[in-house]
């Protein structure tokens, strides 16, 4: 038992000489440490200081967007950063596209020319062009009907499937305009898919799918040149068509002249031709002013186009603003005033008899009359419990509410319509609106014609109840 105790004991005694060992070298590690560490504090604070102009900061680049800062490589996407920049380059454009309206491509390409340059994709969308020999650069975006289709595919098969920032561009600005037309649309190109992809892994590409969507959007052949230069000489004829709207005219000539730059042609006489259609713009004021813009012209002051339609459309805003736009003149308010009197006084002549005795209306075709029935055949049937009671059709406001017309459907009220027995039989309009001024001088006209012809009743295919 004394034998055991005493082993157990020089263990505890070796052991217990073993820690104090350990103690005695970490202390002496902790003091070299703290040693050197006050010698490189030292050393640091003791240093020469270093020469800005030789090492100087690391200067910030400056670019307008992000896409931009490092727009000679290619974007590392296994990075956040990375990642990123391509997700926004792949967004749709902020509105869906069909293209029905023929103005929608000139709004496309606006909408991709502004993401064009935040992203960068100026080299994918420009495109050299060989013609006699002779290389030259054209912007599909702005120069469309320069490029064929075989140079948009040449050009694509130099950077597709490289590892170039062009090929990541094209893959991005693909996925940007694939997902920006209406499901109606993509019907149209997708069968057309070979036609944007290229290279050998058949890599969907961006400016071979805005070419096709071009190509789809409108006809480019020589025959659409003659017939835009047709159209800006016929702007009169324009003017009649847009019931004398000057906003409308000025984006539809605008949107003419775009077309026409796009496939490098220019037009000599615009301005003349833009004279020409705001001459028949049926408001005598206007007229009066675009007459001294024409003098002026005439005796050299320095009109453009865009000076002479900016100048339009403010005049034209202002009249509609104040309500004076197309208002009848004097003279015509007298028409008006005059037409009433002879109605009158046509009434007061006619004898009881003949007043009793129902008119002869001119009989129309059989055609006619069933195209007149199809097509106001839905003013015979009312609402239903719950449905809306007014409805538009070719722009005019319907409703039910004229007390002279119980059920059915009208544009006037009650205080404007012809039966009302103080209209004497002459609709009323208040002058507080150009539109109302419209329909005053137009049912003036219309019983002026109907007093030389002594037609009766109208029976043309307008609406028998449309004023």
């Amino acid at each position: 038992m004394a034998a055991q105790q005493e082993l157990l004991l020089q263990q505890m005694q070796a052991q217990l000489v073993e820690l104090q060992a350990e103690l005695a070298a970490s202390v002496a590690a902790t003091a070299a440490a703290r040693t050197a560490a006050q010698a490189a504090t030292a050393a640091i604070r003791d240093a020469p200081q270093v020469d800005p102009d030789l090492f100087p900061p690391m200067a910030p680049v400056f670019a307008l967007s992000p896409a931009l800062a490092n727009a000679g490589n290619f974007l590392n996407l296994a990075t956040s950063a990375g990642a990123k920049l391509f997700k926004y380059g792949a967004e749709p454009l902020s509105q869906t596209f069909d293209f029905l309206d023929h103005s929608d491509l000139q709004v496309f390409l606006d909408h991709l020319k502004t993401k064009t340059k935040v992203q960068g994709w100026a080299r994918i969308f420009t495109i050299p062009v060989t013609l006699n020999g002779t290389v030259s650069n054209h912007h599909l975006l702005t120069n469309y009907g320069l490029i064929p289709l075989e140079a948009v595919t040449q050009d694509a098969l130099t950077y597709v499937d490289s590892p170039t920032r062009a090929a990541q561009d094209s893959f991005m600005a693909f996925q940007c305009i694939f997902a920006s037309l209406s499901s109606d649309f993509l019907k149209s190109i997708t069968m057309e898919a070979a036609q944007y992809h290229v290279g050998p892994s058949n890599t969907p590409c961006g400016a071979l799918l805005l070419k096709i969507i071009i190509a789809r959007a409108h006809v480019d052949t020589r025959a659409t040149v003659s017939f835009i230069r047709s159209a800006l000489s016929n702007l009169d004829t324009k003017m009649s068509a847009l019931d004398s709207n000057i906003t409308k005219f000025n984006i539809y000539v605008k949107a003419q002249v775009i077309s026409l730059e796009a496939r490098g042609e220019v037009t000599n006489d615009l301005l003349v031709n833009v004279f020409k259609g705001y001459q028949m713009a049926q408001d005598d004021d206007f007229q009066a002013f675009v007459k001294r813009k024409k003098d002026m012209y005439d005796e050299g002051a320095d009109i453009t186009v865009s000076s002479l339609m900016d100048s339009a459309e403010n005049k034209y805003k202002t009249r509609i603003l104040t309500g004076e736009w197309s208002a009848p003149t004097k003279e015509q308010e007298q028409i008006l005033a005059l037409t009433a009197q002879v109605n009158q006084l046509r009434l007061a002549s006619v004898p009881p008899a003949a007043k009793d005795k129902p008119k002869q209306k001119p009989k129309l075709s059989k055609k006619a009359k069933q195209d007149r029935e199809e097509k106001w055949a839905w003013k015979k049937i009312l609402p239903k419990e719950g449905e809306p009671v007014t409805k538009v059709v070719d722009g005019n406001s319907y409703h039910l509410t004229c007390e002279h017309h119980p059920n059915q459907w009208v544009c006037h009220t009650s205080e404007e319509c012809s039966k009302n027995p103080k209209n004497n039989g002459v609709p009323q309009y208040s002058k507080d609106n150009a539109d109302n001024a419209k329909k005053r001088l137009k049912a003036a006209r219309i019983a002026a014609a109907a007093l030389l012809a002594e037609a009766g009743d109208d029976d043309s295919a307008g609406d028998p109840d449309g004023y």
